[in-house]
């Protein structure tokens, strides 16, 4: 498979390799997490909601954000064409931007869930659903096969990709959580609070 006629698909690999080597390079990592409290509350740093998806958090992260988007996105760009392609990118993300703000919003209403739900890992996590829902509708399977009795199809090693990027975005955002005494303090005190 080559980048013909997917060029968006080039540029979007290019760019998330550049912008995950270059935070990693100027040690601004640290920015690229989608934080409520107190990045977006106290500080406005409102271009947070557009960082945290264009760059990776770790070099494992990019390895397997390139291999995804090579295996799947330049057969959704040829079947949709590069502008379509391109503007379904751009509605995804801010899309993505928006709904992530809302959540972080939603998640402050009680006190268990605004120290439980303050950070979003930083990762086109969204985009490669977006992108993963469209092959898994467009493309079909192009061989079948059985192992221990159980069918697949070819289409399955780019659904391992996927579930082992959602894992370790998983294992990054239970590593910032913090422990569960530390959840139950603000709890406890907000309860004692309404019953007064």
């Amino acid at each position: 498979m080559s980048f013909e006629n997917a060029s968006v698909t080039k540029g979007l690999m290019f760019g998330f390799a550049l912008t995950s080597v270059a935070a990693g390079i100027f040690d601004v990592k640290h920015f690229l997490n989608l934080q409520l409290v107190p990045h977006i509350s106290k500080h406005h740093q409102y271009w947070r909601l557009l960082v945290h998806q264009v760059a990776c958090a770790s070099s494992s992260d990019l390895l397997l954000v390139e291999l995804f988007l090579y295996n799947t996105s330049i057969c959704i760009e040829r079947a949709f064409g590069s502008i379509k392609y391109a503007s379904f990118l751009i509605i995804s993300a801010v899309t993505t931007m928006l709904l992530s703000f809302a959540a972080l919003l939603a998640a402050q209403l009680t006190p268990v869930t605004s120290v439980l739900f303050n950070n979003i890992p930083p990762g086109p996590v969204a985009i490669m659903a977006a992108v993963l829902y469209q092959y898994m509708r467009l493309v079909p399977p192009a061989y079948h096969f059985r192992i221990f009795g159980v069918g697949m199809s070819d289409k399955v090693w780019v659904y391992a990709i996927a579930a082992q990027f959602g894992g370790l975005q998983m294992t990054i955002l239970l590593a910032k959580t913090p422990d569960v005494g530390e959840c139950i303090v603000p709890m406890v005190s907000a309860l004692n609070d309404a019953c007064r």
